[in-house]
């Protein structure tokens, strides 16, 4: 009988390898015999940023592209040696920045690669026409800020001529706009950035304009904001472009005063940043020395296949590269996970390590990865002191297990929550929300640690959650190659290769590493009670 499951598991095992490969390899064959649409065309955009600090725990932001209905990021690559790189994960549209953080002060650099898919046609799906301003918002938009000088004198004379004879607002914006694209010219020598100096002079810079042009709106109680993008055309620029989107009629519509395009933009127009005319932000600029950053622009080959078409296809479904880029980067993660398994199936059944389940390990060091390892390291050994040194102080206490479990659960919530005002305080640690996931996973193992100390006595609980800890190490170093995420993106069928190896660990049946005579001191005691894992 046993043998008989063994023969199965080993077709099993062939069938999955056969229907992994096979299916990759069709879909490599597909995606060379595709036709590029015709128009469609593909760029790469690098950003390099080089800089120094005085300071620990330096953060920048980084603004990545807006898809539009006409361009779509398809792949990303970050290379930042020493450097803690968090994006946003899907969903979080409010917060699409990503964040880079020096942990320590020295000199650092950033080096970052877009890859945009165009179209001539509006293939992807795009926002609602009709934005509900806030109040709030609306406000904001309105308001006076640096550059935009909204209650000068002049500029409040110079829109009191364009008003007259105009009180329809859309022809008071068309005005608004002639007025700039024809009577304020850039100079290769004016550096003017501020509305008033541009207007003053009749010269700026693309930034002056869309300064000028969004003050003359914002006095006309227009509410406007300044966009800062991108045009992939020919000649190219690898500077940041600037212009302007104005809110009337219940939408956002773009206007740029330097090539004199209203309402609506060609499909090269890539925006980054609706908010600061900086691509790369800190919030602490005198951390940061000698901060130099450098665009390039440049035409690439676009993959075959990319899209065959322009009308949706069931066959699109299993094309994961046309999601959004943040929908993209919480996938890669993901796709790591079952490799995270597969690492702890291989220590349990070749090595006999045996850790507190099969996905602890994993969601331990998926925690890790969205936080930093300062504050991921000291939020575990809360839970580990509140979860083994809990169980010591209640041990004899006569209340049931469920109270105990909950007493002890509470506790190390407020100490979590004094830990995170602890790293606030010192400044050692990130931001207090990015905790809330270790929160979730590290409070589980409590009941885990409780189930073991109490089956098989605390040694035994002790010696688990060091091999968890041990576990979740080799996940983490698993979890942070997003290079391997973004290849199971592509060739998510790759992962019948993976529940392959997973079926051939449980095949070995030879010694193991923990039944050395050398480590008995890190092996549990055996007997009846933990003939069933915990």
């Amino acid at each position: 009988m046993a043998d008989h499951k063994k023969t199965a598991t080993v077709y099993l095992i062939i069938v999955l390898l056969v229907a992994g490969i096979g299916m990759m390899s069709i879909r490599d064959l597909a995606s060379k015999e595709g036709v590029v649409p015709t128009g469609d065309s593909a760029w790469l955009l690098n950003i390099r940023a080089d800089f120094s600090t005085n300071n620990p725990n330096t953060t920048l932001q980084l603004s990545p592209p807006y898809n539009t209905p006409f361009a779509h990021v398809f792949s990303q690559n970050f290379i930042h040696p020493d450097l803690s790189v968090r994006k946003p994960t899907a969903g979080k549209t409010q917060k699409r920045n990503i964040t880079i953080i020096a942990q320590e002060p020295g000199s650092y650099y950033l080096d970052v690669e877009f890859k945009l898919h165009f179209s001539p046609v509006a293939r992807w799906s795009s926002p609602a026409t009709i934005i509900p301003l806030s109040a709030e918002n609306r406000e904001k938009y309105l308001a006076e800020e640096e550059g935009i000088q909204v209650n000068d004198n002049y500029l409040k004379n110079t829109l009191k001529v364009l008003t007259e004879e105009h009180t329809d607002k859309n022809m008071l914006l068309k005005r608004i706009f002639d007025f700039v694209y024809n009577r304020i010219s850039v100079s290769q020598h004016n550096r003017n950035n501020d509305a008033i100096s541009t207007i003053r002079s009749a010269q700026g810079t693309t930034l002056g304009r869309a300064h000028s042009m969004i003050a003359l709106c914002r006095a006309a109680n227009l509410p406007a904001r300044l966009v800062t993008g991108f045009v992939f055309q020919h000649p190219l620029s690898n500077k940041p472009h600037h212009w302007v989107e104005v809110y009337i009629d219940d939408q956002w519509q773009p206007f740029d005063p330097l090539n004199g395009h209203a309402g609506s933009l060609p499909p090269s127009y890539i925006p980054m940043n609706k908010i600061n005319p900086a691509i790369i932000m800190t919030t602490a600029e005198e951390q940061l020395k000698d901060l130099v950053v450098k665009y390039e622009l440049s035409q690439q080959q676009l993959p075959p296949g990319m899209l065959k078409g322009h009308e949706k296809r069931v066959s699109d479904i299993f094309e994961l590269s046309r999601l959004s880029l943040s929908m993209q980067t919480t996938l890669a993660t993901l796709f790591l996970l079952p490799l995270g398994a597969l690492f702890t199936t291989f220590t349990r059944n070749f090595l006999g390590i045996r850790s507190y389940g099969t996905f602890t390990p994993t969601l331990l060091a998926l925690a890790a990865v969205y936080t930093d390892w300062f504050t991921a390291v000291m939020i575990f050994s809360l839970v580990a002191i509140f979860g083994v040194g809990g169980r010591l102080v209640l041990a004899d206490a006569k209340i049931t297990r469920a109270t105990r479990l909950s007493i002890v659960f509470t506790l190390a919530a407020i100490s979590m929550s004094l830990g995170v005002s602890i790293l606030d305080y010192f400044q050692l640690g990130s931001e207090g929300h990015v905790v809330l996931l270790p929160i979730v996973i590290l409070t589980t193992l409590i009941d885990r640690i409780y189930t073991v100390a109490d089956e098989t006595g605390i040694r035994n609980s002790i010696i688990r959650l060091g091999w968890t800890v041990f576990v979740g190490l080799g996940c983490f170093l698993i979890l942070i190659q997003e290079h391997i995420g973004y290849f199971f993106l592509q060739h998510p069928e790759a992962h019948f290769i993976t529940i392959a190896m997973m079926l051939m660990t449980s095949l070995y049946k030879g010694s193991k590493f923990t039944n050395s005579r050398y480590i008995t001191w890190l092996t549990e005691t055996r007997d009846k009670k933990t003939s069933s894992e915990a």
